[in-house]
């Protein structure tokens, strides 16, 4: 069990999914999109460290979101878990 509010959790939780489609959907700086098929066979390392550091840029810049630090470091412990 995470020792972390479920509001703080929820927000990042959200934001690290939404970066997932951010990084799959829309355009790089050379304007070129991740193909699906790509996406999906990129190493997980690759997809989830994109995640998770975009997210911890999020948190970064705006930490008075209510519960988000709760929220991130719940959501470390869980990549931690399952990533690496």
């Amino acid at each position: 069990m995470l020792d972390v509010s479920v509001d703080g959790l929820t927000i990042v939780v959200l934001t690290h999914e939404l970066v997932h489609a951010y990084t799959q959907l829309e355009n790089d700086i050379d304007n070129e999109q991740w193909e699906t098929g790509a996406f999906a066979a990129a190493d997980l390392k690759v997809v989830e460290g994109l995640a998770q550091f975009i997210r911890e840029l999020c948190a970064k810049a705006r930490p008075e979101a209510r519960g988000i630090e709760d929220g991130h470091t719940g959501q470390r412990q869980a990549d931690s878990v399952t990533v690496w």
